[in-house]
């Protein structure tokens, strides 16, 4: 799947978060492509009971199961309600402690510790206008 296929997961001129994602684990990607990326992304998860993303425990980690399209979220766990939002806005929402599983079901999964983009995240909010991460976040909900 390219970015072409799906156009919400870029905006003018920046890289499909997939892509990224393959060249970060091939070395071939900086983080700050990553972070760039990430942030810009369209992000899918699995709608939990309770409001905000489900968090689920891999080994000692306790992870919270991201995906960069709705396609990588079915072939993981099946159809059925999801939400989205940027990952901008999932900056806001992943509660301390926990580390981000992107993509986990591919062979481009990564985990990534959203604790290690706050400033940065923080310094994108300002430039923008909004609120720093102590602001919450809307999302998209929808069932497939």
């Amino acid at each position: 799947m390219t970015a072409d296929s799906h156009p919400e997961n870029t905006r003018d001129g920046e890289r499909d978060l997939r892509d990224v994602a393959r060249d970060s684990k091939r070395g071939a990607a900086t983080p700050q492509e990553l972070f760039d990326a990430f942030i810009a992304a369209r992000l899918y998860w699995p709608a939990p009971q309770k409001r905000g993303v489900p968090v689920i425990r891999l080994g000692e980690d306790l992870v919270a199961p991201l995906f960069s399209s709705d396609e990588e979220l079915i072939k993981f766990v099946g159809r059925g309600k999801w939400l989205s939002a940027t990952g901008l806005e999932v900056l806001t929402i992943v509660p301390a402690g926990v580390t981000i599983g992107l993509d986990l079901g591919s062979e481009h999964r990564l985990q990534l510790d959203p604790a290690a983009a706050r400033v940065e995240y923080d310094l994108v909010l300002r430039q923008r206008g909004g609120a720093t991460s102590n602001g919450g976040a809307g999302g998209a909900e929808r069932e497939e």
